[in-house]
């Protein structure tokens, strides 16, 4: 077989050739070796489409094909008798003509035959796969239709019709093949389905037939309320006795009823059956023996409710568990939940909580109603519980002062309370002992402005409220800020810390940053040192040294840069840390160190002021937080002096033994380098 292009007049290539015995044994077609009369037939492997044209008198054949892959075969009578030819493998067409020939002696003959393929094996006598789709198929020439015959060996248990037509065009048709539904219990059977047509050799296909026979229970769900229900059906007119057959599907336990020799059509179980839904089979028996197919499940089920737990108790947060009694079988829960302070219906609803327990949040202060129901894995619904009561009461958090600066009036911010109509704050003054200075109990919104608030010390609480009339819920823990004052240092308050320890103190109102001074008193270094703080606590980045002792300040910035005064300060030690080496930072630097020249100049100052448990200001406004006192310098200190001798004002005179040492140095250092002093 030879490719090439012949040339085309048409938008498609063709496939074309010539049909023919190649009696001179040339290997190649010869004037009057063709096969005169036929068809050549093309089927598209893709789509299955037919395209075929009749054999010419020279043998020759051809027609328009669009690109593709296609079966090529051709069916013409030889000696008297039909042949049909396959040409082996496909042919692929693209834009090119295709010269496809057959050579009646190297061709491959394909007898022709019909054959009949199905769906499905196995037929049931009702329901699902009561019918078969068969569809039989032909080989040869498609140019003229072919009336195929059908019949089944047994009508009783498979119908088919008496004839299918394959059209012109086409190599196959389908038809259906049908169980019958007799209604006697005869067990399983078969089927032989036969198709012969003119020209064709017979074939057939098999196919099984199940008895699908069996007793009726009722339809949809039954619901009853008692632990021994009667299971009902209807007869088949041969069975002589019935079976049933019970699973829990609840606990997915099998046979807890398994009754034979049952002799009517019902059947009411001798035991109880626990809380759930149960699956439910019959089937009958002839008096032979023979059995019918199991009926398909019916569903009985048992209903219980449930109980919730704790019922009336009070929570102290927004955020809780609603816990319940468990009932056998069930997959999920379904909880109601309505707010009856507020008359909400269906203030919350999870429908499928998975256990006996769920967590909720964010709920609003006031009183709950509760409901739970469970449903089974198939859905099956229980009754609702008895309502129970939860009681929501938590306080207002996030308590905060803001103002525009270290002088303005403050403002009280705090958290808002879900479900609070109004707020009542109070607030005491620490620095003098008064309760109450501060008592609004019908606050709209979160927000207080406290204006008139001398400096001082002071704590505020805040509760939320229901409408005047309604109740109070809790009040918030206490929240410690200051006004025209110092931070005031919280911890820490006692020796023996961590080697990092946490470092808090008071908000100052006004504050938009804050910075730390710490001080290692034993080895008279600075050790840290920073500004820019943002909150109210630190904790060092670095180990502290062992044993040491520390003492640290602190003091507030506005927005503007203005400072507060410095804090009281905190003096402890660390129990254990790992030695370090010693900051080169130290108090008793060489001459001209900054540190201990800002000394000298805070110790000046410190001498005109009273002695207030706050750091000096030193040169350039800048203030050195280390409170000069006679064991101030010394590397072991003998106590803290942080305390406000009584009626004491300290007045300019001959410098403490330690630091005269230190002024001499400073002298003879400056003079050493040309400094007057």
């Amino acid at each position: 077989m030879v490719t090439q292009d012949f040339g085309s007049r048409n938008l498609n290539p063709y496939i074309t050739g010539v049909v023919y015995t190649d009696a001179n044994n040339n290997s190649r077609y010869t004037i009057g070796e063709s096969i005169r009369g036929g068809t050549v037939s093309a089927v598209n492997v893709s789509t299955g489409a037919v395209f075929s044209d009749t054999i010419g008198v020279s043998g020759a054949y051809g027609f328009v094909v669009p690109a593709g892959t296609y079966t090529v075969s051709a069916t013409f009578t030889l000696n008297g008798t039909t042949q049909n030819f396959q040409k082996p493998g496909n042919v692929t067409v693209g834009t090119d003509n295709v010269k496809v020939d057959f050579e009646t002696n190297s061709g491959v003959l394909v007898p022709l035959a019909i054959s009949l393929t199905s769906t499905v094996t196995t037929l049931n006598e009702n329901g699902a796969t009561a019918a078969a789709t068969i569809t039989v198929t032909r080989n040869g020439s498609p140019a003229s239709s072919l009336t195929v015959n059908l019949s089944s060996g047994d009508t009783s248990e498979v119908t088919v019709p008496a004839t299918v037509v394959i059209p012109a065009g086409q190599l196959s048709a389908t038809f259906t093949a049908s169980a019958v539904d007799d209604g006697i219990i005869d067990g399983n059977q078969s089927a032989t389905i036969t198709a012969t047509a003119s020209g064709f050799p017979s074939t057939n296909r098999t196919l099984s037939v199940t008895d699908r026979t069996y007793p009726t229970l009722p339809a949809g769900i039954q619901t009853v309320a008692t632990a021994r229900p009667t299971f009902t059906w209807t007869a088949i007119s041969n069975a002589a006795t019935y079976e049933v057959y019970v699973n829990n599907v609840t606990t997915n336990q099998a046979r807890v009823v398994n009754a034979t020799g049952i002799v009517g059509t019902s059947y009411t179980t001798v035991v109880d059956l626990p809380i759930g839904t149960f699956n439910v089979w019959v089937r009958g028996f002839t008096a032979a023996g023979l059995a019918s197919g199991w009926s398909p499940a019916a569903v009985w089920k048992l209903r219980p409710t449930t109980t919730v737990l704790n019922s009336g108790r009070t929570e102290s947060s927004g955020s809780f568990r609603i816990s319940w009694n468990p009932i056998p079988g069930a997959s999920t829960y379904d909880v109601w939940i309505n707010r009856l302070t507020s008359s909400t219906i269906e203030y919350r609803r999870e429908r499928s909580v998975i256990g006996t327990t769920l967590s909720v949040s964010n709920f609003d202060v006031g009183s709950y109603g509760i409901w739970v129901r469970a449903s089974n894995s198939t859905g099956d619904v229980v009754g609702w519980s008895p309502q129970a009561t939860i009681n929501v009461n938590f306080a207002p958090t996030g308590i905060s002062v803001i103002a525009a600066s270290l002088t303005s009036t403050p403002t009280l911010n705090w958290s808002a309370v879900g479900g609070a109509s109004l707020y009542d704050v109070w607030i005491d003054n620490l620095t003098t002992g008064a309760t109450a200075v501060v008592r609004n109990s019908a606050v709209v919104g979160t927000t207080l402005e406290l204006a008139g608030l001398a400096p001082a010390s002071y704590r505020a609480f805040v509760r939320g409220r229901d409408l005047p009339g309604g109740g109070y819920y809790l009040w918030s823990t206490g929240f410690d800020f200051e006004v025209g004052r110092a931070p005031r240092i919280t911890s820490p308050t006692s020796n023996g810390q961590p080697a990092r320890p946490t470092i808090t103190w008071t908000l100052v109102s006004g504050a938009t940053r804050y910075e730390i001074w710490l001080a290692n008193l034993t080895t008279g270094v600075r050790e840290i040192s920073d500004a820019s703080l943002l909150s109210t606590s630190y904790t060092p980045t670095t180990d502290l040294t062992t044993s040491n002792n520390y003492r640290v300040w602190i003091r507030a910035f506005d927005s503007s840069g203005a400072a507060s005064a410095w804090s009281l300060p905190a003096t402890f030690n660390i129990a254990s840390n790992p030695p370090k080496s010693p900051n080169t930072d130290s108090l008793l630097s060489p001459v001209g160190d900054p540190v201990l020249e800002r000394l000298f100049a805070a110790a000046d100052t410190w001498l005109h002021e009273q002695e207030e448990a706050v750091p000096p200001v030193a040169e350039s406004n800048e203030t050195i937080p280390y409170t000069v006192g006679i064991d101030s310098f010394n590397r072991v200190p003998s106590g803290p002096r942080e305390q406000r001798p009584a009626g004491s004002t300290p007045t300019r005179g001959a410098l403490p033994t330690r630091l005269n040492e230190f002024a001499q140095k400073r002298m003879l250092s400056r003079a050493a380098v040309g400094v007057e002093t």
